[in-house]
C-alpha cells in the first residue's frame, strides 16, 4: 500500500470543466480515461488535474449534463452541454458524503437473485437476515428492518404486513428492475424521511439515457439446484417529450439443497409487472407516473412458523419536476405515492396444523409525499427545504381452530379463537427538514441538516385483552422528534476525508406499538406492544478516507454509536400466554436506556493492467446492549470479500470469495446461539455474443460447503429440525439476454 501511495505516475494533464451555456465553473465532474480505470473529479473552480498521455481519449460526465468523448491535451477546456431533464432521483451525489456508496453489480444480476436484498449480500458493510429465501433484509452494521430508510426511487416507500416480515420492503420489486442501490451509511442526511441508521434508495430503470424510438430487451435464467426459473422483458419507448418504461418478469423456484444434501423448503412463485410514463412540459419541467405492482404465491418460510400462500402488493407514484425555476430557485421537486400489501400467512403444511390450524390475512397500506426547494444565492452556498409526509396503517386477524390440547388430546368440538393482530394502528409522521450546503476555502465542504418530525399513533380498534395488559384505555401517542447532523469534508489530490456528526430519531414502529401476542421470527415468547415507548436516538460519529491512485482505490470508514432508549423484547413473568407458545409468559417491548456499537470497513481495489482487476473488502461491528451486559441482536460477525476480475472486449470471468469468522457474541434472551465461521467461491463468466445478445453463467458454493450465516432464522414448526437454515449448496446458474 506504501508502494502504491507512491506510485510513479504518468504526465499530469491540466484542464477546465464548464457549463456551455453560462460558461460556469462545474465541480464533481467525472473525468475517466478510456479503456482504463484511472478518472479524476473537478475542484470547485472546474479545475482538474490527470496523470496521462497527451492524446488520451477520455469520459467527461455529471448527473444534469450529457456525457462526452473528448481527447486530453494540457489546458484543456470542456464544456458540457445540460441534458433533458428526468426523475432519476439520485441521493449520493445529493448529499456528496464519503460515507455514501453505489451499488451497482450487473454480475449479480447474471447469478438470479430471488430477491433484491441478495444484491446486499457482497456489498461493504452488509450483510442479510434470512427467513427465507423470498424474505430477506438487508443489514447495515447493526441496524435492519425499520431502523433503516429503504425506499424506491428517492421517496416512495412501501411496508410489510406481516408481523414476521414475509414480506420486506425488497419482496415488492424485481431485482432486474433495479438499476442500481444508493445508500448513505449513519444518520447524516434528512431529507429523505426520519433516518436512524441509514438511507437507502432502490433506483429502477429509467428511460432517460435512452434515444427516440423503441427500445427492448428479453431474459430468460435458470437454476441447477432448485430447478429454478426467470423470464422477463421489458419496452421503453421514446418520442419528443414522451417516454413509456414496462417490464414484467416471472420467477418460480423450487426448494433447494444444501451442502449435506437436506432439502431447504423455499419455493415460490411470483409475478411482477410495472409502468413509468414520463411528459415533459418544457425544458424545465416534467411529470412522471409510476405504477408498480407484485403478485406471489406459495412462499415456503424454512426459518418461520407458517408460510405464505399469498402476497400481493401495489404501488402508484406521481412526480413532478420544475427546474430552474429562477436565478435563486434551482428546483422544485414533488412526489405522491400510496401502497398496499395485501398478505396471508398460515401454517397448513406444517406439522403443528395436526394440533392448531392457524391463518391469518393482514393488509397494509401507506401513503405519503414531499415537496422540496433547492435554492442557491451564490456559487458557494446550497440549500435544501421541504416538508414530507408519511402515513402507516394496518390491520388483520388471527384465526386459529385448535384440534389438540397441550398434552396432545383431541378436543371435541374444536375451540375457534380469533385475536387482532394489528388493532387497526396507524403512525403518521409529518416532517420538516432544510440543509444548507457551503463550499468553504481550500476545498472544505460543510454541510449541516436539521429535521422535526411530528408523529402521532393510535388504534382505530383496541383489543380489550391488549388494553387489560398496557394498562387500560389507550389515546393517541404524540412525540415531536428533533434530528440532525454536520459534515466537514476535505478535498485532496485525488482523494478526500470527512469528519461526521448525526442525531437520528426512530419513532416506535407498529410492531412495537400495538402486536398482539404474536411469535415474532426465532424467539418462541409471544411478543406484546407498548404503546407508551419512547422513540430510539442514534448518536453517531464518522470518520472516513478515501484515496485514488494511478492504479489502485482504498478507503476506509470508522465509527461509533451511542444508542438512548433502544426498543428490545422483555420477558414479562407477570403475564401468561394464551397457550398457542410453549413458553408459560410473553414478552413485552420496553426501552432500555443505553446502547451501542463501533466498528468499520475497508475496501482496496487493483488495476494490474486494463484486462485484470482485483477488489477485497473486510468490515466488522461490535455491537452490545449495556443495560442487560450482552450484544445486540442480529450483528454480524467480521466479514471478507475478495474477487479478481478478468474483462475482454466480449468476455469476462471472475473467481470471488467470501470469508466469515464464527460469530461468539449472540444474544441468548433473544433465541440466538454462536455460529460458525465459513468460506465460500463463486467462479461466474460471461460472453458478449454480439451487441443485442449476452450470455452469463455461475457457479456458486464451489466445494458445495455447508454453512449457515449467523442471520439466518432456525427452522421452526417444520419436519426438517436440523436448527439453522443451512444455505445453498452448489449451483450451476445460466442467463440468456437480448436488447434490441
Amino acid at each position: 500500500m506504501l508502494l502504491l501511495f507512491n506510485a510513479v505516475v504518468a504526465q499530469n494533464i491540466n484542464g477546465l470543466v464548464v457549463d456551455q451555456k453560462t460558461a460556469a465553473p462545474v465541480e464533481m465532474a467525472v473525468i475517466k480515461i478510456a479503456n482504463n480505470a484511472d478518472y479524476t473529479l473537478t475542484d470547485s473552480a472546474g479545475k482538474f488535474t490527470i496523470a496521462a498521455p497527451d492524446g488520451s481519449q477520455a469520459t467527461v460526465s455529471l448527473m444534469g449534463y450529457k456525457t462526452q468523448t473528448v481527447t486530453l491535451v494540457d489546458a484543456i477546456t470542456i464544456q458540457l452541454e445540460e441534458a433533458p431533464i428526468n426523475l432519476e432521483n439520485i441521493i449520493v451525489t445529493g448529499e456528496d458524503i464519503s460515507q455514501a456508496t453505489i451499488i451497482t453489480n450487473e454480475l449479480k444480476r447474471l447469478t438470479q437473485p430471488r430477491n433484491v436484498a441478495d444484491m446486499f449480500g457482497d456489498a461493504v458493510g452488509f450483510a442479510l437476515v434470512k427467513r427465507s429465501t423470498y424474505a430477506i433484509d438487508p443489514v447495515l452494521r447493526s441496524f435492519s428492518e425499520d431502523r433503516l430508510n429503504v425506499q424506491y426511487d428517492c421517496g416512495m416507500k412501501t411496508t410489510n404486513a406481516c408481523p414476521n416480515r414475509m414480506d420486506p420492503v425488497t419482496t415488492h420489486i424485481a431485482p432486474e428492475e433495479i438499476e442500481k442501490i444508493e445508500v448513505i451509511r449513519g444518520p447524516f442526511a434528512v431529507r429523505y424521511g426520519s433516518n436512524f441508521g441509514g438511507v437507502i434508495n432502490l433506483q429502477s430503470k429509467s428511460a432517460a439515457s435512452y434515444k427516440d424510438g423503441l427500445h427492448g430487451n428479453l431474459e430468460t435464467g435458470f437454476e441447477s439446484n432448485g430447478s429454478s426459473f426467470t423470464g422477463r422483458g421489458g419496452l421503453i419507448y421514446k418520442k419528443n417529450k414522451f417516454d413509456f418504461n414496462t417490464s414484467l418478469e416471472y420467477r418460480s423456484y423450487g426448494d433447494y439443497t444444501d451442502g449435506v444434501g437436506a432439502t431447504v423448503p423455499a419455493s415460490f412463485n411470483a409475478f411482477d409487472y410495472s409502468i413509468k410514463t414520463g411528459y415533459n412540459a418544457t425544458e424545465k419541467q416534467r411529470v412522471q407516473l409510476t405504477w408498480r405492482q407484485t403478485f406471489a404465491r406459495d412462499i415456503m418460510h424454512a426459518g418461520l412458523p407458517m408460510d405464505s400462500p399469498k402476497d400481493d402488493s401495489y404501488l402508484v407514484g406521481l412526480d413532478y419536476n420544475y427546474k430552474m425555476v429562477s436565478n435563486t430557485i434551482k428546483s422544485i421537486k414533488t412526489k405522491v405515492y400510496y401502497s398496499y400489501v395485501d398478505h396471508i400467512m398460515n401454517n397448513y403444511k406444517r406439522p403443528s396444523f395436526m394440533r392448531v390450524a392457524a391463518k391469518t390475512p393482514v393488509q397494509a397500506a401507506m401513503y405519503g409525499g414531499k415537496i422540496e426547494m433547492n435554492l442557491q444565492k451564490s456559487e458557494n452556498t446550497n440549500w435544501f427545504v421541504g416538508v414530507d409526509l408519511e402515513h402507516k396503517s394496518r390491520d388483520g386477524n388471527r384465526n386459529l381452530e385448535i384440534k389438540k390440547n397441550m398434552m396432545g388430546m383431541p378436543l371435541n368440538p374444536h375451540v375457534f379463537k380469533k385475536l387482532d393482530v394489528w388493532q387497526q394502528g396507524y403512525v403518521n409522521d409529518f416532517g420538516l427538514f432544510v440543509t444548507p450546503k457551503f463550499n468553504l476555502k481550500n476545498n472544505y465542504k460543510l454541510a449541516v441538516g436539521l429535521r422535526s418530525d411530528f408523529v402521532n399513533a393510535g388504534m382505530n380498534n383496541p383489543n380489550p385483552m391488549f388494553e387489560s395488559v398496557v394498562g387500560g384505555a389507550i389515546g393517541v401517542q404524540k412525540e415531536t422528534n428533533i434530528s440532525g447532523f454536520i459534515t466537514l469534508k476535505k478535498r485532496f489530490d485525488n482523494g478526500e476525508y470527512q469528519f461526521s456528526f448525526g442525531s437520528g430519531v426512530k419513532t416506535a414502529t407498529m410492531t412495537e406499538r400495538f402486536i398482539n401476542r404474536f411469535t415474532l421470527g426465532n424467539d418462541p415468547y409471544e411478543l406484546i406492544g407498548n404503546p407508551y415507548l419512547k422513540p430510539e436516538r442514534n448518536n453517531q460519529i464518522e470518520f472516513s478516507i478515501n484515496k485514488h491512485l494511478k492504479k489502485a482505490t482504498l478507503g476506509t470508514n470508522v465509527f461509533y454509536s451511542s444508542i438512548k432508549d433502544m426498543i428490545i423484547g422483555k420477558i414479562d413473568p407477570s403475564t401468561a400466554s394464551t397457550g398457542m407458545s410453549m413458553m408459560p409468559f410473553v414478552k413485552r417491548f420496553v426501552n432500555i436506556s443505553s446502547a451501542s456499537q463501533y466498528g468499520g470497513e475497508f475496501y482496496f481495489d487493483y488495476h494490474f493492467t486494463p484486462n485484470w482487476t482485483a477488489h477485497t473488502d473486510v468490515s466488522y461491528v461490535y455491537a452490545q446492549n449495556n443495560d442487560w451486559d450482552e450484544p445486540l441482536v442480529h450483528i454480524a460477525p467480521l466479514r471478507s470479500h475478495v474477487n479478481v476480475k478478468y474483462t475482454k472486449t466480449k468476455i469476462w470471468a471472475m473467481l470471488e470469495a467470501k470469508f466469515v469468522t464464527d460469530q461468539e457474541r449472540f444474544a441468548p434472551q433473544s433465541g440466538e446461539m454462536r455460529t460458525p465461521g465459513y468460506g465460500v467461491f463463486n467462479v461466474k463468466a460471461g460472453y458478449k455474443i454480439n451487441d443485442k445478445i449476452n450470455f452469463g453463467m455461475s457457479v456458486l458454493n464451489l466445494t458445495d460447503r455447508a454453512y449457515a450465516d449467523h442471520m439466518n432464522f432456525s427452522y421452526k414448526n417444520t419436519n426438517t429440525n436440523s436448527g439453522r437454515v443451512l444455505e445453498m449448496g452448489r449451483n450451476i446458474t445460466t442467463q440468456l439476454s437480448y436488447k434490441f
